[in-house]
């Protein structure tokens, strides 16, 4: 997650969520040089200018955070979504889903749904926020990068952009390793109805990129 196995049938693997551990050996120290358009080269289009070397960083709120492989878990769903949790703080993290598409590069927007968000006794699909910053600047206060608490916002593109999704190795009996890489670029939106530390109760942009490597079984 060059061996390309069908992703229908490494991804459509039974209900629920699987649970999977991640691989990351290291992280790199510094941001380095930012692309002008994080994951983007000058035409536009998404580039691969990551390296393979398992790395998560991220800034906002006048921030940078590097995010050392322990504290990145990994989830893959049956409806085809990466789910990464970065721990930022001893509560606080960041948690991104990525819609998985058969050709990459792609880019994610501001919302996603899929056959997990169907809305119950209906044949409606809930659209969810791919960003969310859990938990910050204290338990209990998180914000997301598609509604307020009270509105939804109009989706809007290129919250993320994946430049490269891979299977390194595996098989059936020992699980497979796979690899995602690519650019955050988005905003957390202000929670209306957050009546606490309103001193922190704003829009945050939120910029990072990851390289993550996680097994599924």
């Amino acid at each position: 997650m060059n061996k390309f196995i069908s992703l229908v049938a490494l991804l459509i693997v039974g209900s629920g969520m699987i649970l999977v551990s991640s691989c990351n050996n290291q992280s790199q120290k510094d941001m380095g040089n930012a692309d002008p358009v994080p994951g983007k080269g000058k035409t536009g289009k998404a580039v691969d200018t990551l390296p393979d070397t398992p790395q998560f960083f991220v800034s906002f709120d006048n921030e940078e955070y590097t995010v050392e492989a322990d504290n990145v878990n990994a989830y893959l769903g049956t409806d085809s979504t990466i789910t990464l949790f970065a721990k930022t703080g001893d509560t606080s993290g960041l948690h991104v889903v990525i819609p998985l598409k058969a050709l990459v590069p792609f880019s994610v927007p501001t919302g996603y749904s899929s056959k997990n968000t169907k809305i119950a006794f209906s044949e409606e699909q809930a659209v969810l926020p791919t960003v969310i910053l859990n938990n910050y600047p204290q338990v209990d206060v998180s914000f997301n990068n598609l509604d307020d608490g009270y509105h939804q916002k109009d989706l809007q593109p290129d919250a993320i952009t994946v430049t490269g999704y891979r299977i390194l190795e595996g098989d059936n009996l020992h699980g497979w390793t796979h690899q995602v890489k690519g650019h955050i670029h988005t905003t957390v939106l202000k929670n209306v109805y957050s009546g606490k530390d309103k001193e922190y109760n704003h829009d945050y942009d939120i910029s990072g990129k990851f390289v993550v490597r996680f097994k599924t079984y």
